[in-house]
């Protein structure tokens, strides 16, 4: 009975080791639409960032506030802004804050509620979506980013 129990355990966390490596990112026109379903306006803001390590930059914008896509030409661009951009989040940290933030695999998200904004960083492979809107977006916010995957 042990044996097959360890056996079981083992196949599960291989699967979960396995299946959590590779989480889909968007590419543009994905993201375009499925803002676009969402109520947003969205913007291709490319051409600024041509030679910058930026592949395709999308702003979707809603409420006075918005959310902006980038793919980036390969993983170390996106890991390397996603990290400058939480370093970023985490020097306005006020005394009444809620941070969060995980890294699986090719996904890593950051996230700080604090002084009536809500910032969010969140990479999937190659891609990263940026946020700083007012608090009282959080959870449209986070809805959002369930139906994208980030």
């Amino acid at each position: 009975m042990k044996k097959i129990l360890l056996f079981l355990m083992s196949i599960t966390l291989l699967f979960v080791i396995t299946g959590c490596k590779g989480k889909k990112a968007l590419t543009a026109d994905e993201f375009k639409n499925k803002m676009t379903q969402e109520g947003y306006q969205v913007q291709d803001i490319s051409e600024k960032y041509v030679g910058k390590g930026a592949k395709a930059v999308l702003i979707a914008k809603k409420d006075g506030y918005q959310i902006e896509f980038f793919i980036t030409e390969n993983k170390d661009y996106a890991v390397g802004s996603y990290n400058l951009n939480k370093e970023k989040f985490e020097k306005t940290k006020g005394n009444a804050m809620v941070e969060t933030q995980k890294s699986m695999g090719n996904v890593s998200k950051y996230t700080l509620k604090s002084n009536s904004t809500y910032k969010v960083v969140s990479r999937v492979g190659e891609t990263f979506i940026y946020i700083n809107a007012p608090g009282a977006k959080t959870d449209e916010i986070n809805e959002v980013l369930k139906k994208l995957g980030y």
